[in-house]
């Protein structure tokens, strides 16, 4: 069977560019506290990725032991650092990249350090 990975790829950017655009949009109307709320729960992606992806056995899971207090840990103090850093701006893009750079780096470290079976 042979896969079209430039196909894939290039419908799954147009899908992230999509996605991109409608939270993009959207965010303008979030509350600040909304915001931090989301970036709290996004740490817990790792717990919730365990019931539905396999993890590795052996010494693979206790690396999944590991990754997960430390990722709600640093959740919780994206969550805190934002809630605090962003009641002093008032600009909408500064309060919107600060947001977005940390979700996307909270949820891009999930992805990558998940052990994967």
């Amino acid at each position: 069977m042979l896969v079209d990975y430039q196909n894939l790829v290039t419908q799954f950017v147009s899908c992230c560019e999509v996605l991109f655009l409608i939270i993009k949009n959207e965010t303008y109307k979030m509350k600040d506290k909304l915001k931090s709320i989301l970036i709290v729960c996004s740490g817990f992606l790792t717990f919730i990725m365990s019931f539905f992806v396999p993890v590795g056995g052996g010494g693979i899971s206790l690396i999944l032991s590991l990754t997960i207090p430390v990722f709600i840990m640093s959740g919780i103090i994206f969550g805190a650092i934002y809630y605090t850093l962003v009641r002093k701006l008032e600009h909408i893009i500064l309060k919107n990249s600060i947001f977005f750079g940390m979700l996307f780096l909270i949820i891009i470290l999930t992805f990558l350090w998940y052990p994967y079976h």
